[in-house]
């Protein structure tokens, strides 16, 4: 419903969900952007939510002339799942020198979605880790404009990877999700014997 609803149609939806705030750098997707809009007008990006860098994206989009940008505001709760789904790739950035004291939490909400990230981030963080293992997306440790437009072609050329890091996706967070509620319990169960 969110793609018919925001006429979407068969464009390849490149997608930032959530805060665009300081922790997260930018100017790679741009840049991506700025390099795939003539060659590939079918990729979109797409900004969904607000922030304090929202109206500064904004404004370099339109110094740019970036067409292929689109902006929405945050989606109630009870559409997020359609917008996450949406999307058939999800951006997840995070700047490096945060690496141990912020995990990118929209990562969890794309990989539930079904989704394959492409983690603009430190190689040695959670999300970098989550990605690698479960094979779902594509970490780029040094971003660049030029390496997130190629890891874009290589996604939108790929059918067939797209569809099995999709599956790997949501396996991996269900998988997450069953070894966290285990990890709780074991320690609950701990500290009730303890008394």
């Amino acid at each position: 419903p969110f793609r018919v609803e925001h006429d979407l149609g068969d464009r390849f939806v490149v997608m930032y969900s959530g805060n665009m705030g300081l922790a997260h750098p930018f100017d790679a997707v741009l840049d991506a952007a700025a390099r795939l809009q003539d060659e590939r007008p079918e990729v979109l990006f797409m900004f969904v939510g607000e922030g304090p860098r929202k109206e500064e994206l904004r404004r370099q989009v339109d110094r740019r002339g970036l067409s292929n940008v689109r902006f929405l505001p945050f989606q109630p709760v009870d559409r997020l799942h359609q917008s996450l789904s949406a999307a058939d790739l999800h951006l997840v950035t995070m700047q490096p020198e945060l690496e141990g004291l912020v995990v990118p939490s929209k990562l969890y909400g794309a990989l539930g979605a079904g989704r394959p990230a492409l983690f603009l981030g430190p190689a040695g963080s959670e999300a970098a880790r989550v990605i690698e293992e479960a094979d779902c997306g594509t970490v780029l440790a040094h971003p660049s404009g030029e390496a997130l437009a190629d890891a874009v072609r290589r996604w939108h050329e790929a059918p067939n990877r797209w569809a099995t890091a999709s599956e790997q996706a949501r396996a991996a967070v269900a998988e997450g999700f069953a070894e966290a509620l285990e990890r709780f319990d074991v320690l609950l169960r701990s500290l009730v014997a303890t008394e």
